[in-house]
């Protein structure tokens, strides 16, 4: 970003605490990093990366982070993978709290946000099913990028 090197701090809640005029997001799993970062302060900034495992994890997924809605919206699986769909949604799901996190300053979980269309080849989106903040209206939707490389998926969200 054209800036000195900094080491980006941590928060209370063990969110990143970034140098001022940056945004930024990052996340982890099985021993990969993806991190965004951009000089726009004032952009909500959230990424995500999730390793595709098969067996119970998907059972756990189903049942504690999409809604009836969502299933049935996933369970056309010709059009990705059926095992790779969950760990999608839920991917999307944390992205987008990493995102909104640093405007609506307190956890919220995932039940704020649902799937409300099938994922397209390369993005879904969610919408947000309550208020969150007077900026994040019940009803807003986003646009959340997505990825899948071997056994891993990546989603990822810049938006003001």
């Amino acid at each position: 970003l054209g800036r000195p090197s900094v080491p980006i701090g941590i928060g209370n809640k063990r969110e990143p605490v970034w140098p001022p005029g940056i945004s930024g997001s990052i996340s982890h799993s099985h021993g990969i990093c993806v991190s965004m970062a951009t000089l726009d302060s004032e952009a909500m900034v959230g990424v995500d990366i999730e390793k595709i495992e098969p067996g119970a994890v998907i059972e756990i997924i189903l049942k504690r982070a999409l809604d009836t809605l969502e299933r049935e919206l996933i369970a056309d699986r010709e059009q990705c993978d059926g095992r790779v769909l969950p760990f999608l949604v839920f991917s999307a799901k944390e992205t987008l709290f990493k995102a909104l996190y640093p405007v609506v300053g307190r956890h919220f979980d995932f039940r704020a946000a649902r799937l409300f269309e099938r994922p397209d080849r390369n993005e879904l989106r969610l919408e947000l099913t309550r208020p969150l903040h007077r900026s994040l209206p019940a009803g807003r939707r986003f646009l959340i990028r997505f990825s899948v490389t071997g056994s891993f998926v990546r989603t990822w969200l810049v938006c003001r």
